[in-house]
């Protein structure tokens, strides 16, 4: 079995997830949204039998990381600014210390 692409499955499951908030309040009347809504509902399950909330967790924050360093990256190659980056990567830090009790992994 190929190894597991936590980011491609956490975005999947993250973009399921966008369609259960879209149709939601629709699927009371409408057939076609109720559908839709267990259609993702399932789907995200599927995924969360492959995955575990650690998974979740430690993606979610390197895809953040990523973009955030990227930006850093950028405004220091600018000669600009990159307090307000720091700040916000000092709350990922923070996030993934807390988390590292619930989820040694991470």
């Amino acid at each position: 079995m190929a190894p597991i692409n936590s980011v491609i499955f956490v975005t999947h499951t993250l973009a399921q997830l966008a369609i259960i908030q879209l149709h939601n309040s629709l699927a009371t009347d409408l057939p076609t949204s109720y559908e839709t809504c267990l259609t993702a509902a399932r789907e995200i399950l599927r995924l969360t039998q492959v995955l575990t909330p650690a998974d979740y967790a430690r993606t979610t924050m390197e895809v953040v990381l990523s973009v955030l360093i990227r930006h850093h990256r950028t405004l220091m190659r600018r000669f600009e600014d990159v307090s307000q980056v720091d700040l916000e990567l000092d709350c990922i830090v923070a996030a993934l210390e807390n988390l590292r009790g619930t989820y040694p992994v991470v």
